[in-house]
């Protein structure tokens, strides 16, 4: 669905953000990376996609325990049933998958939103220590 393919993408941003933030690099360097962040991070439009993103990242990861939780609720009903037609027991497996993956990745791209957020504020401390 384009929904998480969205948030696989901005997962693959926040990576490399953090990936960014997390090079050793000298004084220099690390005072450019930060002022560079701290512009573009200033500007009241991205503030806003940065708050619609998180947003939009939260309802999709209740979105996706949602789904996950009726996916396994199928489960609890068909435990005593037993599945006899091949195709709706890997219909069943192939949407119990699907939800999981959202939710792993919808978790994880939160997850990784923190650590940014973590990583850019002590970065900013370290430097301010530094001068």
């Amino acid at each position: 669905m384009i929904q998480y393919e969205i948030l696989f993408w901005l997962l693959l941003c926040e990576m490399g953000m953090f990936m960014l933030l997390s090079i050793p690099s000298n004084k220099f360097q690390k005072k450019y990376v930060v002022q560079w962040i701290d512009m573009f991070l200033n500007n009241k439009y991205t503030q806003f996609i940065f708050a619609f993103l998180l947003l939009y990242t939260l309802i999709m990861t209740f979105d996706a325990f949602s789904s996950y939780y009726k996916s396994t609720s199928l489960a609890d009903l068909n435990a005593g049933i037993e599945m006899t037609n091949v195709l709706s027991h890997d219909h069943y497996h192939s949407k119990l998958f699907r939800a999981q993956r959202n939710m792993y990745l919808t978790v994880m791209t939160l997850f990784t939103a923190f650590a940014d957020y973590q990583m850019y504020n002590l970065r900013n401390q370290l430097i301010k220590k530094s001068e």
